[in-house]
Parts: C-alpha cells; structure tokens; sequence
C-alpha cells in the first residue's frame, strides 16, 4: 500500500484531531508489550544531560517515560500535575519526558520547560523510543519498574497529582520485590460520606425537619462528598483538591407553598471551568430545574435561598465542578440551611436578582464574523472540497478578530463560554468580557501570527459542552504551513512543497495553486505517474468500513478515538455526532481497534477484522 495514501487520510486527521493529539505511526517491529522486558538506552536531554535506562534503575526505583510535544494542549495541562508528584517523588522515580516533535529543539524545549517551571528532564526522543512503547496518541505515559519491566502505559492527559502519586507509588518502596502489571491509572480514593446528623450539625440546620444525602456517588468515581470541615462549622466539598471531578449533597424537605430554604455558601474558582449550582426537584411532579449557578473569584460567605412555589417533598442538590485549572485556591462550602416557613418565608427577600442563563440545548444559535474572513476547505487528492461541518476553517485577514454569537429572543449572553487557544496557551471569555449587540455577544481576539493555529470553541456555559468549533489561521500561507508542519512531524522523508492541501469553500483557489493535491498517485521525483502493478489491477479501487458507536438505549456515541490498521500501518478516526467513524480506502481486512471512549463508558477491548470488500459494524459501549 502506498504511503501517499495514509498520509493523505492522515491530512485529514491533523484537523479532525488536534485536541487530543493523536499520532499516526508505522507500528514498529520491536514494539514492547506489557510485562516485556525493556533494552537499555541512552538518551540527551535539552540541558546537554545524558541518561541511560539501567543508569537511573541502579539508584530509582521506576523510570516514567512521557512522550509529548510542544504544540500538544493536553501535554501542557498535564505536565503541571505531574511535576507536583514528581516534587514529592523524585528520590524514588526519575521522568523523562521525550518530544516526539521534530521542531522541538533543545532551546524551544528549555523555554517550554522554562515557562511552564517543570523540574524534570526534558529533550527530544532522539532514539525513537516513541516507535517501541504502545503508542496511540499523546501525551503517553510509560512506566519501567526496578526490573526493566514495562509496567505500564496509558494515552491521555492525567490531570490530578493524587493520580500520579498513587501511579508513581505503585512501584516503589521496598515492599516492590517482583513487577506489578497495571492496565489502568489508579483511582483517587472518594472520601468517605457524612451520615446525615453529622452533615445537618455542620450546616446549622436547626430544628431536624431537614434531611441530607448524595446523589450517585456509589456508582460513579468522579463524584464525590460535601462532608463536614475540619472545624464542623460547614459542608465543604472533599474534592476541592482532585480536578475533574464533581461533589455534591442534597437536602430533603417537606414544604408549603410559599416556604423559602435558605443557605449561605462560599466559593472561589476558575470562571471557566469551576462552578456551583443549585437545583430544586419536587417529588411529586418529578420535575427538576436549576436555579442558581455560582462562578469565578470570590471566597467571602453569601446568604442565598430559594423559594418553593407549591406543596410538596423537595430534593434541592448543591452540585460543586472542580475543573481543570490550577494555581488557585479553590472553595465550596455550605453552611446555616434552615427552612423559612409562614411570616419569616414571607418576609424573606431574594438577593439573587438576576435569572438563571439556560442552555444552548435547542435553543436557536448561530455565529457570524464581524471581521475580514472567508471559510476555506481541505483538499481531497482528487483536488475536492472536504468540509468538515464539525469544525469549520476560516482565514481571517483583520489583525483583530470578532466573532458574532446570534441568539434568539430566549438566551442572553450569559448562556455562552468561549475558549481561544493555540495549543499551548487558552484564553476563556464569558458574559463580562463580550460586547453585547442587539443580536447577540461579540467576542474580540488578536490574531496570532507566531502562532501555529488558533481554536475557537463556542461552549454552553452551563455543561460547558463544546457547542460549535473553529480553527482559524491569518493567512493563506498560514494555513498551509500548519498542515506541512505536522505532515512533516509524521513522515520527515517527504517533500510536501508544492501541493494545493487548501482552497476557499467557494471553490477559488488559493494564491499561487499548483493543481496538485496531497495523496494523488504521483511518483516523488517530480509527479510522474506511477504504473499500477499488475496484482493491484484486479482490485476495487477503494471500499468503505463504517463502525457505529451506540449506547445501550441505542443512541449515537460521539467521540470514539478508532484505530484502522492493515499490516503496514495504522490510521485513526473518530466517530461522528451520529456515532460514525468512517474510513475509506484500498479493500483490505483491516482490523479495528477501540483506543479511546468518551468520560463515562467502559473501555472497549476487543478487536473486530472487518471484511474486506467494505463493511459495516455496530458496537455499543456500556455506561460505567
């Protein structure tokens, strides 16, 4: 199979796939499988540092391999938990952490490391040890014990420091006396729940006609307990500390109409991505709504309460997000719930003036640019538009860009959360930073001529859900050099100038279009083409493998990383918002593998040959 022809479809990922980083590589013949014993290697680090495996192993107890890159968004989120752990772990464990990135070199990596106050070594994975460990994507982290046993590795950003601990602590101490094989990151273990007297005594809540419990957290690992302070004046959320994780309690009371349930709270949290929210559930109708949300800096005590417009047994949860941000403080607490009733209900004023923003979920939203731009599309080999609806692509020529979020009559601008990142930095905006209109918010940002690439993600301010996406480059040229950098990263061998990869989705052609596009069945020494080889002949010229990803109700699953491999290489897609992952391509029985679900799913492990004149198979995930 040509070459040509799978990093033609690996074009196509470089946009569908940026955020996670995923990588397309040969499969290497010494690929290392769990449990396999790992040869020594030597490797330079950025600093001029060497190191070498068996070296290190003769004074730590593991060595943690992370393969990265620069440019790589989950790298940068991840490295700063890891480097937390490795503070507290660095007499035992020893990190080398290895660019995969041909750009990355020994000055861009120091400055990287530089800015982000890493501690651990740091270089570029000179001796391709990226091509022997079990590699679907990046950021990889790989772990060899005391005994040059591979022991474990994992794709994906870790973002917890107790998860590297608790990883890290797997294989050290001397305790360690034969190789643990781990297929998983440990869990952070939930702190223990609060019976309900201990929570009604830590919130103050009077006379008992209150009762307290948890939602889900026996069943799900991310959840976790408000339980009471240390000093028991307050319910604080026990997982300020673990990011992407959520906490929550509730409170269960019988009221009139009229009766009001008050609390005073207590938060401070990253305006993007940590929030508070309070919602009420009458028992009776099995109606729910939330109608509180509390966000961004604060840290001072605030009285709140909500009022109950009938008769009724009400659950009302307080749900605490812990996001992925770091370098604050963050805070939930609850404190004084009691139960108005009668005159004092009566009397009770509501501070909370404002409404509560509602969720772009059917609502009526579309986004427009106010500035100079033109939506362009990639380039198929046969010189095709292929527009991805998914995530558009714009050119925009305005040193300074705006872009319109049109809403109807039934959300304000506070049901919307934009994000602008390069894939190394990310800016948030919600309502206070846009420019209100009368059709909408208008969002203002600089293009970045250093930068790579800009992602624009429209979310709902409330899931913080991407709702729409937008990759945006300053330039025609621009455009091109992000492609051609990152081909370049996955097959350094190739000269991929003069090829059309972009046109404007208008159909006109880029300035300076050569008429030759990516992929196309040319020859390397100057577009010749080639003569087919008399065994191709017979066979279809390209067949279609569809996989549908489906929950147990039936329903479309988005976001499946998949594996696609012939016995020359491996190519990744992912599924669709209709749960579609679809490759086409040279009929072969290709074999598919699961990489990577969606948070709240099992893992999928087995693998599926597909048949290979084309087919189509459905696999359904199951809920955690």
């Amino acid at each position: 199979m040509k070459k040509t022809r799978w990093l033609s479809f690996a074009l196509a990922l470089v946009l569908a796939l940026i955020a996670a980083a995923p990588v397309m590589a040969e499969e290497s013949a010494g690929l290392y499988a769990l449990g396999d014993k790992v040869d020594d290697f030597t490797v330079t680090m950025s600093d001029g540092q060497t190191y070498s495996l068996y070296e290190l192993l003769e004074e730590k107890d593991a060595v943690i391999i992370n393969i990265w890159a620069t440019y790589c968004g989950p790298c940068r989120i991840e490295f700063p938990f890891m480097n937390e752990a490795y503070e507290q772990m660095k007499d035992d464990i020893e990190i080398l952490a290895l660019s995969i990135y041909p750009p990355d070199t020994d000055e861009a990596i120091t400055q990287y490391k530089e800015e982000l106050g890493l501690s651990f070594p740091m270089g570029f994975d000179s001796i391709d040890l990226a091509g022997r460990i079990p590699l679907d994507g990046y950021p990889t982290t790989a772990v060899i014990d005391r005994f040059g046993t591979l022991c474990f590795y994992h794709t994906g950003a870790i973002t917890n420091m107790q998860q590297f601990q608790l990883l890290f602590g797997t294989f050290t101490g001397d305790d360690y006396e034969s190789s643990v094989l781990l297929e998983e990151v440990p869990s952070v273990q939930v702190t223990l729940q609060a019976a309900s007297d201990e929570l009604g005594k830590a919130l103050n809540a009077g006379d008992g006609n209150l009762t307290f419990g948890y939602i889900g957290i026996d069943s799900d690992e991310s959840i976790w307990p408000f339980v009471p302070s240390e000093d028991g004046s307050c319910a604080t959320a026990s997982n300020v500390d673990v990011t992407n994780t959520q906490a929550n309690i509730y409170a269960q009371v019988d009221a009139k109409a009229g009766d009001v349930l008050t609390y005073e709270y207590r938060f401070n949290g990253s305006t993007y991505s940590d929030r508070m929210t309070v919602s009420v559930a009458r028992e009776e109708t099995d109606e729910s709504a939330m109608v509180r949300l509390y966000t961004g800096e604060g840290g001072e005590w605030i009285q709140d309460g909500v009022r109950f417009d009938a008769d009724g047994t009400y659950a009302v949860p307080f749900n605490y997000i812990r996001g992925l941000e770091i370098g604050y403080e963050p805070i939930a607490q609850i404190r004084n719930v009691k139960l108005l009733t009668g005159e004092e209900a009566a009397a009770w004023k509501d501070p909370y003036v404002q409404t509560m923003p509602r969720s772009l979920t059917g609502a009526e939203v579309s986004a427009e640019w106010l500035s100079q731009a033109r939506e362009v599309a990639m380039l198929d080999e046969n010189g095709d538009l292929a527009i991805n609806d998914a995530m558009k692509i714009y050119i925009v020529s305005d040193e300074v860009a705006q872009l319109r979020v049109n809403m109807g009559d039934d959300i304000d601008e506070r049901s919307i959360a934009m994000s602008i990142g390069n894939g190394e930095t990310n800016e948030y905006y919600m309502s206070d930073d846009m420019i209100v209109d009368d059709k909408g918010a208008v969002v203002e940002f600089e293009i970045d001529d250093e930068a790579l690439f800009q992602y624009v993600t429209l979310a709902d301010v409330l899931t913080i859900e991407p709702y729409a996406s937008y990759l945006v480059f300053g330039s025609e040229y621009a455009a091109n050099n992000y492609v051609i950098t990152f081909m370049s990263a996955m097959a350094p061998e190739m000269d991929l100038s003069g090829y059309d990869f972009f046109a404007y989705a208008d159909g006109t052609p880029f300035e300076g279009a050569t008429g030759r596009y990516f992929g196309a069945d040319e020859a390397e020494d100057g577009g010749q083409v080639e003569e087919a080889e008399p065994e191709q002949a017979v066979l279809p010229s390209e067949a279609t493998y569809v996989v549908n990803y489906v929950d147990a109700d039936g329903n479309p699953v988005s976001g499946v990383m998949t594996q696609v491999c012939n016995d020359e290489i491996c190519a990744v897609v992912v599924s669709d918002e209709n749960g579609v992952a679809s490759y086409t391509g040279v009929p072969y029985p290709y074999e598919v593998h699961v990489l990577m679900v969606p948070e709240g799913y099992a893992s999928f492990t087995d693998i599926i040959t597909m048949d290979e004149a084309g087919d189509e198979i459905t696999i359904t995930l199951v809920a955690n």
